[in-house]
């Protein structure tokens, strides 16, 4: 398997994983892989309290390059709140949202770590 198909096929995974996570903890799941001007958003859900929140995803398959979280720097932020102003702008949404980052280290014994209102 080429190594760019090793990456999508880790990121699927991470997502799906992501996904059954924030499912287990009462979040529901509103779209998926939205593709924006500036990217992609990973999940938008909405949190048990009604919230809504943009969920970046990272899955790193060991920590030859760094942690997961560490792949998330103040651009990658930048880009998510572009893409959430216009994931709310073209689904007629007027309310606050919050970012959260969903990590995943160490992939053959994941390790999930989930950053809530990640601000830098």
């Amino acid at each position: 398997m080429a190594k760019s198909d090793k990456a999508a096929l880790l990121g699927l995974l991470g997502e799906r994983l992501a996904e059954s996570y924030l499912l287990h903890r009462h979040y529901r799941v509103i779209e998926r892989n939205w593709r924006g001007a500036h990217g992609e958003i990973d999940l938008v859900v909405t949190a048990p309290d009604g919230e809504l929140v943009i969920v970046e995803v990272k899955a790193r398959s060991s920590g030859k390059y760094g942690s997961a979280i560490e792949a998330i720097d103040s651009e990658k932020l930048r880009r998510l709140h572009l893409l959430a102003r216009q994931w709310c702008i073209e689904h007629g949404i007027r309310m606050e949202y919050r970012i959260d980052v969903i990590a995943l280290d160490n992939f053959s014994l994941p390790r999930i770590s989930h950053r809530v209102g990640v601000k830098s």
